[in-house]
């Protein structure tokens, strides 16, 4: 990972990504409570992973 990329993720992380990502998780893990909320409740976790890796990943 080069040193900008690194950098971007970190100001991403302190600057909201974090909040968004811990937010998705709750929510995520309040929908798989439900058997109707399964699948939105997966899309949520993809959703979380994509906020960890935002900056310079290549999906």
């Amino acid at each position: 990972m080069r040193p900008d990329n690194l950098l971007g993720n970190i100001l991403w992380l302190i600057f909201g990504g974090f909040e968004a990502a811990l937010g998705y998780f709750i929510g995520g893990f309040m929908l798989c409570l439900t058997v109707v909320g399964i699948h939105f409740g997966l899309q949520c976790f993809k959703i979380v992973y994509s906020f960890w890796g935002s900056v310079g990943c290549s999906q």
